[in-house]
């Protein structure tokens, strides 16, 4: 809307764009963003690539009297793209937008994952590679948009197996499990056939039902896997 600033966390097309429009919104127009609320938009399950520009928009927000920011997080269910990691660096980024993010990243992912926690992180750093100043995308980052590399697939796949392997508990390997979610559903969109044959779609659905995760808005699990043209297991809701 006009009363409305919109940031969207997948359209962050580069640091470079986030500085030019803090830069238009000290001028005439900033006076104007005292009565604007902020809205952050998210992705869901694909990696979230650009971790690092999230205190860059808050400060910006608060550098140029923002009045509120909305994150909106992953509301629709549970095992979204790293959503507990999200929701407690912006918790504390909204109270300190002076906090270091990498520092934030890191004490979360040491306490929350355990012994499966050092490839977690080494998982991590290899998604937030992936954006440099120069990277561009629109408002969504497509499961076959090239930063996602056959490499990057095979590297990550590795990491989160180890990651799994070093799971001390049945909470442990559940939370590994939910981070897997992200390359089990870009490599099930990316090649459907190869998906099917090698077991990724098996596993894939076996966990989108675990944890009866919302794959789309508007769309149950069966009609998101009938409108992408795979079958659906018996018993899927």
């Amino acid at each position: 809307t006009a009363n409305t600033l919109l940031s969207l966390r997948i359209g962050h097309v580069a640091l470079s764009c986030l500085r030019e429009g803090s830069a238009a919104l000290s001028g005439k127009a900033g006076a104007k963003v005292r009565r604007q609320a902020m809205l952050d938009a998210i992705s869901q399950r694909r990696p979230e690539v650009a971790y690092y520009l999230m205190r860059e928009k808050i400060r910006t927000f608060r550098d140029n009297h923002a009045i509120g920011v909305f994150e909106e997080a992953q509301y629709q269910s549970a095992a979204g793209e790293f959503c507990e990691l999200r929701a407690w660096v912006l918790a504390h980024l909204l109270w300190d937008p002076d906090a270091d993010t990498d520092t934030l990243v890191r004490d979360f992912i040491s306490g929350y994952y355990g012994a499966a926690a050092p490839c977690i992180q080494a998982y991590f750093d290899l998604s937030q590679s992936l954006v440099r100043e120069d990277t561009h995308f629109g408002i969504y980052c497509k499961e076959d948009d090239p930063i996602f590399s056959d490499e990057f697939l095979a590297e990550a796949t590795a990491l989160l197996d180890r990651a799994r392997e070093a799971a001390a508990s049945p909470r442990e390997r559940d939370e590994v499990d939910k981070v897997r979610l992200q390359i089990l559903f870009l490599k099930t969109m990316r090649d459907k056939d190869g998906s099917l044959k090698d077991g990724t779609f098996a596993e894939f659905c076996s966990l989108v039902r675990k944890w009866d995760v919302e794959m789309q808005e508007g769309r149950n699990f069966t009609q998101f896997l009938e409108h992408n043209g795979f079958p659906v297991p018996a018993g899927n809701p």
